[in-house]
């Protein structure tokens, strides 16, 4: 909206004047080719006082740059002099169009960012290299996109963990006691200490290792409770979340309540997850959730989940205390008998006219396409020609949430789960679906065509996959051998596309005991 008539704007917080200083401020924010004054101005009062010397000096000056950003902006910047490539053209055209499809909200400056650091190559380079073992030089390009995937996101950490009061007393601290000189990660860490007991350890492991957590949505559970004092409803909502991994983290926890034009959004505060450990959030709503979600920072998962809520039974009333806050709870590693094979799993692959071609296949006479484990990365716009790879929140998934699909095909190609019975008897075949609305073809799954084998038996099943909902959805049961079983999907279908998520084998009638792998 222009600014020629002031009426236009007197219902806007702080009028004309307030509107243009916004309009102003987003214009630097959003710009990544250089001129950004918050990143420049946020130097004057740290990094252009003092700046960090010895192993990792890169990844921590860009770490407390992005903070000094963050406090300025409460947002991050993003510039690289190797952007400005052809080949570079296609990513930020995707960088706009994600922007625009999300709705515009919040800085074109963070869906840049999103795009550019969050490519399954920048995550390998992270994952196989610690930021203090960066070589800058190496590669320019990737070393920034490293660097602002795993730095970058440490300084929200910090800035979401310590808030506006906390970072800037950190970054007072440093410029205080190294005023014209250096300091050392050793130093960052215990000025962390100091303001929240812990959080230095985690900005240690997460510069000096390629650790990161790996959280699991272990249980959510809602339900009605007897109505307030004032006589208004109330509903517990609980959340149990687990860290698999030996290192800590940071999360959110997002849950909606009501659904469609009424569906609202509600967030919790930054919480932290110790190493091998579980927590407990709870909240009382004033309406029954209709969904929940966890929102790591920087963890093995790569983006949010959702976890699994039933519905709210309106008609069972819970007495008990009502429940708010973040509870420490017993870590327990969920033990099941199921044999569980993902999309992500070495025992996934992808067949073509009987040959075996392993996760590549997807990316043959493809030699520029982006590979996530090996197949061609494709979310969610047209539909891919061959099994590609696509991240979906309500996806299966350990720590990661993605799926292989492709179109519809003539039958020479399938996708492949193989599993290990190491007990024979009767089991219980279930694929997982993912949320069909991702697709643009939600309403024509059609019939697909499956297979199990094992040996030289050979089962062929027809699985209508349009009237499945989402989630695990039973198949068959089959009398198995102890061995290899396999389950197919072939790229055949009545529909327009097949979707190979996870498939998972369920001993029927036996609790103990390891029955397969």
């Amino acid at each position: 909206m222009p600014f020629r008539n002031e009426k236009d704007w007197q219902d806007h917080e702080g009028g004309l004047p307030q509107a243009k200083l916004e309009r102003l401020e987003e214009f630097f924010i959003n710009d990544f080719s250089g001129g950004n004054l918050f990143t420049g101005a946020a130097r004057s009062f740290a990094l252009n006082q003092c700046s960090a010397r010895g192993p990792g000096r890169e990844a921590l000056d860009w770490t407390l740059d992005e903070l000094g950003t963050l406090m300025m902006s409460g947002t991050r910047g993003y510039f690289s002099a190797h952007l400005f490539t052809p080949e570079m053209n296609a990513k930020i055209g995707q960088a706009i169009q994600g922007h625009l499809i999300g709705g515009g909200g919040g800085h074109f400056a963070d869906s840049l960012i999103e795009v550019f650091a969050s490519r399954p190559e920048v995550w390998k380079a992270v994952l196989d290299t610690s930021p203090v073992d960066v070589e800058p030089w190496d590669d320019p390009q990737k070393a920034i996109d490293g660097l602002s995937l795993k730095a970058g996101t440490l300084a929200q950490v910090i800035y979401d963990d310590l808030g506006f009061e906390g970072s800037a007393a950190l970054l007072a601290a440093l410029r205080r006691d190294f005023a014209g000189t250096t300091f050392t990660l050793d130093d960052v860490v215990a000025a962390a200490d100091l303001q929240d007991d812990g959080l230095g350890r985690m900005i240690e492991d997460l510069l000096t290792t390629t650790n990161l957590p790996g959280l699991i949505g272990q249980h959510a559970e809602a339900y009605r409770l007897p109505d307030g004092a004032d006589g208004g409803a109330r509903y517990q909502l609980h959340l149990i979340v687990r860290n698999d991994e030996a290192t800590p983290g940071l999360l959110r926890v997002v849950y909606y309540v009501g659904a469609d034009d009424d569906q609202e959004r509600e967030e919790s505060e930054p919480l932290r997850i110790d190493a091998q450990s579980a927590i407990r959030f709870s909240t009382i709503l004033t309406r029954p959730p209709t969904g929940v979600w966890v929102h790591p920072y920087l963890s093995l998962n790569r983006s949010a989940f959702r976890v699994p809520l039933p519905e709210v039974d309106e008609t069972a009333l819970v007495e008990g205390e009502p429940s708010e806050g973040v509870l420490v709870v017993e870590f327990e590693s969920a033990g099941s008998n199921a044999i569980i094979v993902d999309d992500l799993d070495e025992s996934f692959e992808i067949i073509e006219s009987g040959e075996r071609s392993g996760f590549r296949l997807g990316a043959k006479d493809r030699d520029d396409a982006e590979l996530d484990q090996g197949l061609p990365v494709e979310e969610f716009g047209p539909l891919p020609k061959a099994w590609s790879r696509a991240t979906s929140a309500t996806a299966y998934g350990r720590y990661r949430h993605t799926l292989a699909w492709m179109r519809k095909g003539k039958g020479e190609s399938r996708a492949e789960f193989s599993g290990v019975v190491l007990k024979p008897g009767p089991w219980q075949l279930e694929i997982h679906l993912p949320h069909k609305q991702r697709f643009r073809v939600a309403r024509n799954w059609g019939v697909w065509k499956l297979a199990v084998v094992q040996g030289d038996d050979r089962h062929e099943i027809d699985f209508d996959a349009g009237e499945a909902p989402r989630g695990w959805n039973l198949v068959d049961s089959f009398d198995l051998q102890d061995g290899e079983v396999i389950v197919e999907f072939s790229d055949e279908t009545t529909g327009m596309i097949v979707v190979a998520d996870a498939v998972r084998w369920t001993p029927i009638g036996r609790n103990n005991g390891e029955a397969g792998q």
